[in-house]
């Protein structure tokens, strides 16, 4: 009842409001989810000539599966029934660091986010670092691609 209240007080309805997660990067990774590719998809005639590949009516793509993504975005959105996705998370090895390079300028980063010296860098700071916000950061904006490629948003691990 008290919890109830101290909603009410600063009114928020617990029936319609829902949950939401909040991360450092956050605003970053739905930046990142909504770019389009900068990158060119090269077939591997090596390994799609192979015999045992030659017929194959599957796609192997080897590279950041966010720009494989991106680039397949528009042939398979709706057609897939279920993706299979193998996340970096506890791989064992210490050195694994995200890939979460910021591409663009301080100056930059501040003008599209709106942010401060200080906001700036508590951003910066998950960079090249291991952190939940920083695998969250990573995930966001694959997991926003892959969710479109599915009818019915089935994601596995």
């Amino acid at each position: 009842a008290k919890f109830e209240r101290a909603l009410k007080a600063r009114n928020i309805d617990e029936l319609t409001s829902g949950y939401q997660i909040d991360f450092i990067g956050k605003d970053y990774a739905k930046k990142q989810a909504g770019e389009k590719s900068v990158t060119v998809i090269v077939p591997d005639v090596e390994h799609n000539t192979l015999a045992e590949n030659k017929n194959s009516h599957n796609l192997f793509l080897t590279g950041d599966n966010l720009d494989v993504l991106r680039h397949l975005q528009n042939n398979y959105a709706d057609t897939v029934d279920m993706i299979y996705i193998d996340p970096p998370y506890n791989t064992g090895s210490d050195g694994f660091v995200y890939p979460d390079h910021f591409e663009y300028s301080d100056r930059a980063l501040q003008d599209m986010f709106g942010l401060n010296d200080t906001e700036l860098a508590r951003l910066k700071s998950i960079q090249g670092k291991s952190t939940h916000s920083a695998w969250l950061s990573f995930m966001y904006p694959r997991l926003f691609h892959a969710l479109s490629w599915t009818g019915h948003g089935i994601i596995s691990q």
